[in-house]
């Protein structure tokens, strides 16, 4: 098996690849490893790879030239070029992925894209390049990428949401006892959850809402509701609340 590394850091892996399993198998034959860096495909004096936001915003991002240049020659090297290139979300404005699904077109190779949230179908840019197939969550979804997006019906397939596959073999790392004795619960009466959103800006206080939200749970007519525990996770962008 030949595994192609493309990074801006390839004096990193040297001690990863000498150790343990990988060592093993490499020593073995099983993988060829190719670590190759990007800034080899940079472009200008200073083989500058990252660039500000299009569209603007914080941060740092890396430049599309030199990540497709890159794909496309490394492509070229091995006995053949990688079967499927899978993108996500791809709908995000000014997202290179478009131009790593355009190079992947002309390698011939297939694409698909795993849409990655519950959202992205109804609330960003328009799919324009439209890949092989699109993966998505539901028959909802379905039909968003069809009117929405003019996908072609047979394009689309529903899998279930992909990103939460990663949940299925979790298994708790404490007893419920246990856990309700960290957070100060009693493990003796149901509790509710409340999960809080994320922060954007201009949002109202969630801060202010849960403490509504908690007293209409206490002025309930149902018992098992009114005496239930209260359990609130704040999204971390939002302790300040």
């Amino acid at each position: 098996m030949r595994i192609d590394v493309l990074t801006l850091f390839p004096e990193m892996f040297p001690g990863y690849l000498g150790q343990s399993l990988l060592k093993r198998a490499i020593d073995a034959g099983l993988v060829d490893i190719h670590l190759h860096d990007i800034r080899d495909w940079a472009r200008g004096k200073h083989q500058q790879v990252d660039d500000r936001p299009f569209g603007g915003g914080p941060g740092m991002v890396l430049r599309p030239e030199p990540v497709v240049e890159c794909v496309e020659e490394v492509q070229q090297r091995g006995d053949q070029p990688g079967h499927v290139v899978l993108l996500t979300p791809l709908v995000n404005l000014g997202s290179s992925q478009l131009e790593v699904l355009r190079s992947a077109r002309a390698l011939g190779l297939k694409t698909a894209l795993c849409v990655g949230s519950w959202d992205h179908l109804s609330s960003k840019a328009l799919i324009r390049d439209i890949p092989d197939r699109i993966l998505v969550w539901n028959e909802t979804q379905k039909a968003e990428a069809v009117t929405l997006h003019r996908v072609p019906a047979d394009r689309v397939v529903v899998t279930g949401a992909q990103c939460y596959d990663q949940w299925f073999n979790r298994r708790p790392s404490r007893a419920r006892d246990e856990f309700c004795e960290y957070v100060g619960l009693d493990p003796a009466r149901p509790f509710i959850l409340y999960v809080c959103s994320s922060l954007f800006k201009n949002t109202a206080n969630e801060a202010a809402f849960v403490e509504r939200w908690i007293q209409q749970v206490r002025s309930s007519a149902d018992p098992m509701l009114r005496e239930a525990g209260i359990l609130i996770r704040p999204h971390p962008r939002r302790r300040g609340q």
